[in-house]
């Protein structure tokens, strides 16, 4: 009987302690200690999830900054440049790269070619980027988007989209410009070197098939991007037809028929500088956003 007293009275002091405890929040303090010894279970600060950004894993495969649009894109450190940090990378680092590189000479042009190979829908902005080589440099001018035919086109900056080509020459010419399906008979009253393609729209033969004979033979005789000589023997005086549709064969007609084309606008921009800035053995070509920091570079 009195060893049931006993446990009976141990039960309840057992218990009387125990809710002692709760009620004062000693076992609260005692797992909140526990808690600080493992990251994973402190609400409070702790170090970073390693397989989110910021991360010891994470910061092991890559590292992450912004670009302009605040998208926050990866840069794995071993395409960083030898002797450049992170820091010093552009946020369109590797999005335009350099292409092909030629230095100029008493005979001929040099080139520098740029290209977007970002993959993006959105176009990038180089105008007012630098190319810097080990004895100069040179800043990406404006250039016409869409010529107009009447030739009051005010240049712009140059917005590279994904798969687009910036061609800078080292000579000089009347405008920078972007290529379209009608510029080679802009070339025709302006000198270009190079010279603009002519790859202008074929002559539809439906177009046509109602001038007489003689008429139709000539256009067919004309080049691409080709204007007419009006007074041609070749053409008949009293083809009043024939002759209004030689007097559109000029960029004014092209661009009013095919400027509405979804790809009438090439991918190809051309601007000339003037300036002949690599050298023609051995050089360090930089490409610089307008913040200076390092968009690509090339060693050759």
């Amino acid at each position: 009987m009195e060893e049931k007293i006993g446990k009976i009275i141990f039960i309840v002091v057992v218990l009387g302690v125990i809710l002692y405890a709760f009620n004062s929040g000693i076992i609260g303090k005692l797992i909140g200690s526990v808690s600080s010894f493992s990251p994973n279970f402190s609400s409070g600060t702790s170090s970073q999830n390693p397989f989110m950004p910021g991360g010891s894993f994470f910061s092991a495969s890559g590292s992450s900054t912004q670009n302009g649009s605040g998208v926050v894109t990866s840069i794995n450190p071993i395409d960083i440049p030898a002797g450049y940090t992170e820091a010093q990378l552009s946020p369109f680092f590797h999005k335009i790269r350099l292409g092909g590189l030629s230095a100029g000479s008493v005979y001929s042009y040099g080139i520098i070619s740029l290209y977007n190979s970002s993959n993006a829908t959105t176009s990038i902005d180089v105008t007012g980027w630098e190319i810097k080589s080990n004895k100069s440099g040179e800043y990406i001018p404006q250039a016409v988007n869409l010529y107009d035919p009447s030739g009051l086109t005010a240049p712009g900056d140059i917005l590279l989209k994904n798969g687009q080509t910036l061609n800078m020459y080292s000579n000089t010419a009347p405008f920078n410009i972007r290529l379209n399906k009608c510029i080679g008979y802009v070339g025709n009253v302006n000198k270009f070197t190079p010279a603009l393609p002519t790859n202008c729209p074929y002559v539809n033969q439906s177009d046509i098939s109602t001038f007489t004979g003689a008429c139709q033979q000539y256009i067919y005789s004309l080049g691409s991007c080709a204007f007419p000589d009006m007074n041609s023997i070749s053409i008949p005086q009293n083809d009043y037809a024939c002759r209004a549709y030689l007097n559109n064969l000029n960029y004014g007609g092209c661009y009013k028929k095919y400027g509405n084309d979804s790809d009438f606008l090439s991918n190809e921009w051309r601007v000339w500088t003037g300036n002949n800035i690599i050298d023609s053995v051995h050089d360090v070509v930089l490409l610089l956003d307008r913040n200076g920091l390092l968009v690509d570079l090339r060693t050759y």
